[in-house]
């Protein structure tokens, strides 16, 4: 909890949508009456590991297959040796270049999209990595949508979440509302069905910073100076929800500002130990009331600067998924940082969201198993014994990735599989093994984050400003999946990626609007829970990049079963930390055994004091993952995950067993 201490929070519930601030914490729901216990694990991926994984998956076809297919079809293998049972695997990827009219890059809004893949754990289990990623990654990218996170509109944290109920004193010394220092379009932004797909809740992320002997080290003066001069940009940010004549939701900006906290406790940064077993980080981000029926009365971000008695500092966000994705959201918090430091940003936010309107004669042409409702266990898993979860960070170092890309490689194919794609699949059978279903015909379904940006037709630009999130789900049996050789399962993530090109984007996008209300698909923690898994890579992300003037590191502040992180190690050693959350007894065999933020600027937070030390996300639930890049660049990586505590160790075995 105390990485939730160093966010805001508001009250999310309000009737009147344009109460909030686009910076915020968010709440986190646990569908279902009964909850499991639930295990977090950050797992290290070293680049010999992927390596190994890379040559286990490779093939003879002409397709680059990347490290996220790899390491999302890997862990997806290790998830199924855990609960033999039929599962829908999602992928999220960002897609501003997927469609046909790509976004810019500085697209200012919500373009994830999921790719779904459904399959029975045997078939999972029993198929080679390579099959497995070809299956996987067939996704054309034109389709599938972000299912992405489950989250909860009636609570900040959920109920289910792993992490014990120690908490910080927290002395809150500054409690205010920072607005655009100058004058701002006044209008009201319409938003994508991508982004309306996405629950109405906050992502929660801390970033510390150790002191580096400045006088002026997180100076509230400066970051809160900055932060007026960012909010003209990214003016959206500083609106609030609203609905037009219809009761669609909307961002009213009209500049009413963003929460920002000023905060300091005696606590230590030592004292929050593992992100993932303690309710301190909880602490250290605000809170909103997210149940008001007045959706206008939150702010869109929540702000927290927290200083510890050892001098080190935290800086808590909340930031309202509605508003961008986790590139547009790095855009965001890299361009304030900047500011902090005395520069100019150089790539303002591309805010037109129309570019991801459906055709005016919607014309879905595949079938988007990323939106089907996902697999259930083939026994009543949850609802007699309800399960505590386990959360785990686990380091991959770069051996171990060489290992895998070396398992995942097959002479005389020239398919290039990514790292993340061979991470995955180690994780995916490893949790598979772990969870130890009872058959092997149990369906398991695998999502995957993809970015439409590039895969867009014109590609969008990187600066755009929104949520271009499609999901890729691959779907297999668990028994194929822990029968079949790494490479199969590494491929069939490599299809199901590949698959998702701006056809199958556009066609998501199509699906989207003859649906109407997209609040009628599944999404939240249900689509990640057992039997099912979520691995989301941060390889990619600038998380490090947030340097205000001092060095930060960035963690996520809550898991829920069945979500894994991917994320770079901080010290740069291409070595990688999985995060993730399992079922308390399926851990210590996923530990035995052994998703992306692999290439988002996490680590490019610097206002001025140094990059963060760390960059985590604070909100994971089961069967979610992810993927992220060691700080110190090194190829190494890190997989956040979190299963049901009993999956968890036997994941962790499955997962370094390569």
């Amino acid at each position: 909890m105390k990485l939730r201490q160093l966010i805001p929070t508001v009250d999310t519930n309000l009737e009147d949508i344009s109460r909030n601030h686009f910076f915020f914490f968010s709440n986190l729901v646990q569908c279902g009456e009964f909850v499991s216990e639930l295990s977090l694990e950050n797992l290290k991926i070293t680049l010999e590991q992927i390596n190994s994984l890379k040559a286990k998956a490779s093939t003879s076809e002409r397709n680059q297959v990347h490290h996220y297919e790899i390491l999302k079809t890997h862990m997806a293998f290790c998830v199924e040796g855990t609960v033999m049972i039929k599962k829908q695997i999602t992928h999220t990827g960002r897609c501003r270049s997927r469609l046909n009219l790509s976004l810019q890059s500085s697209y200012f809004g919500n373009v994830m999209f999921e790719a779904s893949l459904v399959a029975l754990s045997c078939d999972l289990l029993s198929e080679s990595l390579s099959s497995l990623i070809i299956s996987f990654y067939k996704i054309d990218i034109h389709a599938v949508l972000l299912c992405i996170s489950t989250l909860n509109m009636d609570a900040q944290f959920p109920s289910s979440s792993p992490g014990g109920g120690d908490t910080m004193k927290i002395n809150t010394k500054e409690s205010i509302i920072v607005r655009p220092h100058q004058d701002i379009p006044q209008h009201r932004l319409w938003l994508s069905n991508i982004d309306l797909l996405h629950p109405r809740y906050y992502l929660p992320t801390v970033y510390l910073y150790r002191p580096n002997g400045s006088s002026d080290f997180f100076e509230a003066e400066v970051l809160k100076e900055a932060l007026r001069k960012v909010l003209v940009p990214f003016y959206p940010v500083a609106g609030r929800l609203a609905r037009d004549e219809n009761g669609r939701i909307e961002i009213n900006c009209n500049g009413e500002g963003v929460l920002f906290v000023v905060a300091d406790t005696e606590s230590t940064t030592e004292e929050l130990g593992e992100f993932m077993t303690s309710m301190k980080f909880r602490q250290l981000i605000p809170t909103v009331d997210t149940n008001l029926e007045d959706i206008s009365r939150n702010p869109l971000l929540l702000l927290q600067v927290t200083s510890f008695k050892c001098g080190g500092v935290c800086l808590g966000v909340g930031w309202h998924h509605t508003l961008a994705d986790g590139t547009g959201a790095l855009h965001f918090i890299n361009s304030w940082a900047t500011l902090a430091r005395g520069h100019s940003i150089t790539i303002p936010p591309l805010l037109d969201r129309t570019i991801l309107r459906g055709r005016v004669a919607p014309k879905p042409i595949f079938h988007h198993v990323e939106f089907d409702p996902p697999p259930t266990m083939n026994t009543d898993h949850l609802t007699k014994n309800p399960k505590t979860q386990s959360l785990a960070n686990l380091k991959i170092t770069l051996e171990q990735i060489n290992s895998l890309k070396e398992e995942a490689s097959n002479v005389g194919r020239e398919t290039k599989y990514t790292t993340y794609e061979i991470l995955t699949a180690h994780i995916w059978r490893s949790v598979s093994k772990a969870r130890n279903f009872q058959s092997n015909d149990q369906k398991t379904k695998l999502r995957i984050a993809v970015d439409g940006r590039s895969r867009l037709d014109p590609p969008l630009q990187s600066s755009y400003f929104g949520n271009v999130i499609f999901t890729a789900s691959p779907v297999a049996l668990s028994g194929d999946l822990l029968s079949e050789s790494f490479r199969c399962t590494v491929e069939r993530i490599h299809r199901e990626i590949k698959k998702m090109d701006a056809e199958y984007l556009r066609s998501a996008l199509d699906y989207l609007e003859e649906v109407g209300d997209v609040n009628s698909i599944p999404r939240g923690s249900i689509t990640c829970a057992c039997p099912n898994l979520n691995i989301v890579s941060w390889m990619r992300l600038p998380i490090y990049k947030a340097d205000f003037g001092w060095c930060p590191c960035m963690r996520p502040a809550t898991m829920f079963e069945g979500k894994g992180y991917i994320h770079p190690d901080p010290a740069n050693d291409g070595s990688f930390s999985l995060a993730i959350c399992l079922e308390a007894d399926h851990m210590e065999s996923f530990r035995k055994l052994n998703g992306s933020w692999m290439r988002l600027p996490f680590y490019k937070a610097d206002f001025g004091w140094g990059a963060p030390l760390l960059m985590r996300p604070t909100t994971m639930f089961e069967e979610k993952g992810y993927i992220h890049l060691n700080p110190a660049n090194d190829g190494i990586f890190s997989l956040a995950i979190c299963l049901e505590a009993d999956h968890m160790e036997s994941f962790r075995k499955l997962f370094y067993d390569f």
